[in-house]
């Protein structure tokens, strides 16, 4: 336990849990206040929506703790949909329902390249020149753009019909990761002042992959999601004096992704905050019910068989 209660402002200004008397009464309990506890959602392939809704239904079932009380959680890739939907009161169950209503999307073939001249080399250039660079961001600007979607599960979005419909404001507590083209900048929807961005236009933001969707405009800058920053941009936790930090990931397959994971986790763990990384296995399954089931049920057991997991989650905190 750190003792602290998490920082309620960054160096880009207030958060949107500081006024948020809901987050304290969501959390007190007859011996104080329980943990401060971020949840960390990040992305991953096809099916990453459907391992994640089972992987927090696992988290739930293995430790009695609900992902819905997280103080802050960071969405990226499909992480951002089901980020919202915790966010909108939704139970994990229900979010696993969702996840696995899939659409298909079946392309005849992949095509070849409309042209064999990098995409964008200055986003290349850019992110070559970061500290550290950003390998993601670099083979976005250099590989040629293809001709058509590739094939994949696209999962329904968390943000359904009705939410667009009665979207009354920034959900407390939520943060949406993407990237500014071109000058591939991270920002962060929920901690970065953007006044009046709706919760559906920046999960939009935050899903849109600019290899198969449309960049999405808000204001006068162009925006997609950032799994090419980070596979869970878990930097963003380290520091802001949490008890536990839980970080959901669907895939690091690549290499400078699983370098970057443990970058991240050695950050928050010198802050003094304990780490669990809940992250899919190699392989995986095409069939969303089936990836959802299988995340269910290792998270599960996995968790079952490290309690202590439980107890930090759930005892109170010492802030």
């Amino acid at each position: 336990m750190t003792g602290r209660r998490p920082q309620t402002e960054s160096p880009a200004g207030p958060t949107p849990w500081e006024h948020a008397p809901v987050a304290d009464e969501r959390h007190d309990t007859a011996d104080g206040p329980a943990a401060a506890v971020a949840l960390v959602l990040g992305a991953g392939g096809p099916t990453s929506a459907a391992w994640l809704a089972g992987a927090l239904d696992g988290l739930a079932t293995g430790t009695g703790w609900d992902p819905r009380t997280a103080d802050l959680v960071v969405g990226t890739g499909a992480g951002a949909d089901l980020a919202v939907g915790l966010r909108r009161g939704r139970p994990t169950g229900a979010l696993r329902t969702e996840a696995t209503a899939t659409e298909v999307v079946t392309p005849a073939t992949a095509g070849p390249p409309t042209s064999r001249r990098p995409a964008d080399p200055v986003l290349a250039l850019r992110a070559t020149l970061r500290r550290p660079p950003r390998p993601g961001l670099i083979l976005d600007g250099v590989r040629p753009v293809p001709t058509t979607v590739p094939i994949g599960v696209t999962p329904r979005h968390a943000t359904t019909d009705a939410d667009r419909r009665t979207d009354d404001g920034w959900p407390e507590g939520l943060w949406l990761c993407t990237v500014r083209l071109p000058d591939g900048r991270r920002i962060v929807f929920g901690r970065d002042d953007h006044p009046g961005t709706t919760t559906e236009t920046a999960v939009r933001a935050a899903r849109s992959d600019r290899w198969a969707n449309t960049p999405v405009t808000i204001g006068a800058r162009r925006y997609v999601e950032a799994s090419a920053w980070s596979a869970t941009n878990a930097d963003l936790v380290a520091g802001l004096g949490f008890d536990v930090v839980v970080v959901v990931v669907p895939a690091t397959a690549l290499w400078w992704q699983r370098r970057q994971l443990r970058r991240e986790v050695a950050r928050i763990h010198g802050a003094d905050a304990p780490v669990l990384v809940l992250e899919q296995a190699t392989g995986g399954h095409d069939d969303p019910t089936a990836a959802a089931d299988a995340a269910a049920a290792s998270v599960a057991a996995r968790l079952r068989a490290e309690p202590a997991w439980a107890r930090r989650l759930r005892i109170p905190s010492n802030r």
